[in-house]
């Protein structure tokens, strides 16, 4: 593995990992919150998650929470159940998150938060070895593919290959940790991998895996908040997504400067960042066509049984949002 590779490795949580089919909350810690922080998270680190980078960077949280006399707290978490935890121990007010799993696990077990924002979409993609003979996606019929089960790249992996009829008993799936991935698809022994930035760029630069043609999909990067912030802190939640928002518009007219922000947080190679940018947009919005891309993702986790009840995502998660 080269300098590159490791760079990515180990500066990089791109996906979203730890997913479970069952969570068991045990009884909340009794906690004592300071009212004058408001506290930021975010599940691992994404290139999606780079308007948090630059506000953060550029210190607007601090500026826009000012004057309220409030501090700003940053916090990383691991997986969807450590920061579900924490929004269920009142430990955390917002979080970033690069996969709507955490929130529709959240919503599942009746956690009180909401999807304010969108930071952006990106682009999934199903890579292959580099010397790989497949061609398209009916070619992937009788192939091992490496996967994270109940993840965005699941779902899509499984929407993408149905509508050329390819069904979940005509193919393998394998989970693998990233370095094993990348060896697997060096050495040939898979013949694809549903991942999205970093990794599928680092495979790209490396020359050892390449995208199949027409397999790309879209997933969404979220900004999720619990109710009592915006409850408690009104005013402080519209500044909130002032600063998102105008996060979002500041990275087209400053690229470079974003990228290196972004590669700084990651500790990532700036060659990988700025590929990875060509898969991102940054003017995404959470809107009507959010929720048509978001809501089957939802009902595939049920069908999946990683959550017992529906998730009505329109109805539960978005719904003040968008009013």
């Amino acid at each position: 593995m080269n300098n590159l590779e490791k760079a990515v490795v180990i500066g990089g949580l791109s996906l979203v990992i730890g997913l479970s089919t069952a969570v068991f909350w045990p009884k909340p810690e009794v906690v004592v919150v300071d009212l004058r922080t408001v506290r930021i998270g975010r599940v691992g680190q994404s290139v999606s998650y780079a308007p948090f980078y630059v506000a953060k960077h550029n210190k607007k949280f601090e500026e826009a929470f000012a004057e309220y006399g409030y501090k700003v707290e940053y916090s990383t978490f691991s997986t969807p159940e450590e920061v579900n935890m924490a929004f269920l121990n009142d430990q955390i007010d917002v979080v970033f998150e690069s996969d709507i799993v955490p929130v529709i696990l959240a919503k599942a077990q009746k956690l009180p938060v909401f999807i304010a924002q969108v930071t952006s979409t990106y682009q999934e993609q199903l890579m292959i070895p580099t010397d790989s003979t497949i061609k398209t996606v009916e070619e992937m019929r009788n192939r091992k593919v490496i996967v994270q089960t109940n993840s965005s790249n699941h779902y899509n992996l499984r929407k993408m290959l149905g509508v050329v009829g390819v069904t979940p008993n005509d193919y393998a799936i394998t989970e693998m940790p990233v370095r094993e991935g990348i060896a697997a698809m060096k050495e040939g022994s898979v013949d694809g991998w549903a991942v999205n930035s970093p990794y599928a760029e680092l495979g790209e630069l490396n020359r050892y895996m390449r995208a199949l043609p027409k397999s790309e999909a879209k997933a969404y990067s979220i900004l999720v908040v619990r109710d009592a912030f915006k409850a408690q802190k009104a005013k402080a939640f519209v500044d909130l997504i002032n600063v998102v928002d105008e996060a979002k518009a500041w990275i087209p007219f400053n690229e470079i400067t974003a990228i290196t922000i972004t590669a700084n947080e990651m500790s990532m190679p700036i060659e990988v960042i700025r590929k990875a940018f060509w898969r991102h947009n940054w003017g995404a919005k959470l809107d009507e066509s959010a929720v048509n891309i978001m809501q089957p993702f939802a009902d595939f986790l049920r069908e999946q049984k990683a959550i017992d009840d529906a998730v009505d995502i329109r109805g539960t998660l978005i719904k003040t949002t968008l009013e």
